[in-house]
C-alpha cells in the first residue's frame, strides 16, 4: 500500500494523542499477541484513508462537472426553443392562409384563427 504521509512528520494535539492511545488500547485488546501498531502508524493510516476520500470526492466533482459541462454543449447545439416557436408559427400562419386563403393581420385570417383554436371546456 502507497502510504502518502510516510514521510511527512505529524503534529498532534493532547485530545488527538488520547483518541489514539485508546484506538491503540483497543487494537492491543484485538490481536491474540497483545500487538498494536504504533501512534505515528495509526495516524499515517488514518490520514492515508482520509486523503484518498478526499482525492475520490475530487474526482467524483470532476466527473460531474464534464458531465454538466457536456450536457450544456449539447443543450446549446440543441435548437432553441425560441426558433422552434418561430418555426411553429410560420408553419401555423402558411397552413392558415392556404386553408382560409387569408393573409396574416387581416380580418379573415383572424376569423380563422378563431376558428382553429379549440377553447378547453369548462366544468
Amino acid at each position: 500500500m502507497n502510504q502518502l504521509t510516510k514521510t511527512k512528520p505529524i503534529l498532534l494535539t493532547y485530545a488527538q494523542r488520547e483518541a489514539l492511545e485508546i484506538i491503540q488500547s483497543e487494537e492491543r485488546a484485538r490481536s491474540p499477541y497483545g500487538a498494536a501498531p504504533s501512534i505515528p502508524e495509526l495516524v499515517r493510516s488514518l490520514l492515508d484513508i482520509a486523503l484518498k476520500d478526499v482525492y475520490a470526492g475530487i474526482e467524483k466533482q470532476k466527473e460531474m462537472k464534464a458531465q454538466q459541462e457536456d450536457l450544456e454543449k449539447r443543450l446549446a447545439t440543441a435548437p432553441v426553443a425560441e426558433e422552434a416557436t418561430k418555426d411553429f408559427l410560420a408553419t401555423r400562419n402558411s397552413l392558415l392562409q392556404q386553408e382560409h386563403g387569408a393573409a396574416p393581420g387581416s380580418l379573415n385570417y383572424m376569423g380563422a384563427t378563431m376558428l382553429t383554436e379549440t377553447k378547453p371546456e369548462e366544468a
